[in-house]
């Protein structure tokens, strides 16, 4: 029981939606890299830590009104150089084809 001189750490809580993965090593992948930029700022400060994850179908995922291209994808890499959403053409972003990324 927490006393005035045994008070536990602070808990670190939060979610992440993340679209669904397409496999177990891409998770996997995905959750060690959370870990990994967390713990020198939770669990190495000492304090506890828990997140959960929660998988979203990719068309309902949207940033800025536009679902994200799909990985590795011309339109994505567009997104990683200029760091931020943008336009683009579906055939860019791995979504078939079609004017933009607005569904």
């Amino acid at each position: 029981m927490p006393s005035p001189t045994n008070i536990p750490p602070h808990v670190v809580r939060f979610q992440l939606t993340y679209p669904t993965s397409p496999n177990d090593t891409a998770r996997d992948s995905f959750l060690s890299k959370i870990d990994a930029a967390l713990k020198p700022f939770i669990e190495d400060m000492g304090y506890d830590w828990e997140y959960s994850v929660e998988e979203t179908r990719r068309d309902l995922w949207k940033i800025n009104g536009m679902v994200p291209p799909m990985p590795n994808t011309k339109a994505e890499k567009e997104w990683w150089r200029l760091n931020r959403a943008v336009e683009y053409e579906k055939v860019d972003g791995g979504l078939g084809e079609g004017v933009s990324g607005r569904l």
